[in-house]
């Protein structure tokens, strides 16, 4: 009986690594092939790679996020939507965690504390003024200075944080037809996710 369940265990550990890589393999098939395909189908003349990110400096640039011990970037989209350029990438922001046990033996693990996808919005003017708009609260932005404000739509504050030196700078930036865009770009980006 013990052989057996040993048998059985290791057979067990055996599926489990081949369906992995199976799955792994899959996903990435699928995400080179299918995928790709939907993006430049949705917007022609765009640059999609799924293996290239941003550097973390572009990415601390807006100072949204506190600085992470460890990154991984992907998916990098440069694309034009409505007649304004953007560039999207998703990112995974981790801490390191260290722990020593009682013979001294120190263990690192790293922590997820920001995973999302950063876009860059070129609007072709220059402001003097700084208006954040978060998508996702609670990972470290810096709005020191800034008055979080709320826009006319309802649906756009339920979604987005919006955070300015200047209101009225913000509100025309923000006017109704960019806010509605960047919802219908999130929409129609989360729709692609599921898909995936």
């Amino acid at each position: 009986f013990p052989l057996f369940g040993m048998l059985i265990f290791i057979g067990g550990a055996v599926l489990i690594g081949v369906s992995a890589s199976i799955k792994n393999k899959v996903q990435k098939k699928f995400k080179e092939e299918f995928i790709v395909n939907l993006v430049k189908e949705t917007y022609p003349g765009c640059t999609y790679n799924p293996k290239m990110g941003l550097d973390l400096k572009k990415l601390m640039e807006p100072g949204f996020f506190r600085r992470p011990d460890r990154y991984f970037s992907e998916d990098l989209l440069i694309a034009e939507y409505e007649g304004i350029p953007f560039t999207m990438v998703d990112y995974t922001f981790q801490d390191e965690r260290r722990t020593t046990d009682s013979k001294g033996h120190t263990r690192v693990t790293y922590v997820t504390y920001a995973k999302g996808r950063h876009m860059v919005f070129d609007f072709k003017r220059e402001f003097n003024q700084v208006v954040k708009v978060l998508e996702t609260r609670g990972l470290g932005a810096n709005t020191r200075g800034l008055e979080k404000i709320d826009t006319e739509s309802i649906a756009f504050n339920e979604k987005f944080d919006t955070y300015t030196s200047n209101p009225l700078t913000a509100f025309y930036v923000l006017t109704p037809q960019i806010q509605e865009k960047l919802l219908e770009l999130v929409r129609k980006y989360h729709k692609k996710e599921k898909m995936n």
